[in-house]
């Protein structure tokens, strides 16, 4: 065999090996794109409409906090809750806040309180058109509901591992031979 027979046959040898460790390192960056697409993935219809659902339920329940405290003062002194000399009623705000003496009174509500107002009164009706309004909207096509995300990104660290771990076989095999390991 002359020297050239033999370097063809030995780089006939390697092209296998490292082919194989171009195609590890390509999985492995591939299941990296794979997992960042899963965890960036625009929202799905579900997970809007329980976001909305979570937010009228908390404002409403917060509003009925803020009722229980201003219903408060009235039980701890009934006199409060009768009409004062003059026919005037006693002060009393849903929210809680008022501004000025009783004859300028202006209610001050911010926009937090005058949603969760909407959202004790009108929950079932705010839910309802909102999720008219995501159902009518157009679904990208690589929507993930939350509650798959996790799993789907699990199942791509799995196959990562696993090119990782045929590229780390081959890079060992490379340099228990001597070779230089291809980029």
């Amino acid at each position: 065999m002359s020297i050239v027979q033999g370097i063809k046959a030995a780089m006939q040898a390697l092209s296998g090996p490292t082919e194989q460790l171009k195609k590890a390192r390509r999985g492995m960056a591939e299941k990296l794109l794979q997992r960042e697409r899963v965890l960036h993935a625009p929202a799905h219809p579900d997970d809007l409409k329980a976001m909305v659902a979570r937010w009228v339920d908390g404002s409403s329940a917060s509003i009925k906090a803020d009722l229980l405290a201003n219903l408060r003062p009235f039980v701890r002194d009934p006199h409060k809750t009768r009409a004062v000399p003059g026919g005037q009623l006693p002060t009393f705000s849903f929210a809680g806040i008022s501004i000025g003496s009783d004859a300028t009174r202006t209610a001050a509500v911010t926009q937090a309180q005058l949603d969760s107002v909407l959202c004790a009164l009108f929950g079932d009706q705010i839910k309802a058109m909102a999720y008219e309004v995501i159902d009518a909207m157009e679904v990208p096509a690589d929507a993930l509901p939350l509650s798959q995300r996790d799993q789907a990104a699990a199942r791509l660290d799995e196959e990562w591992a696993e090119f990782k771990r045929q590229e780390s076989e081959l890079v060992a095999a490379f340099e228990s031979a001597g070779l230089p390991v291809p980029d």
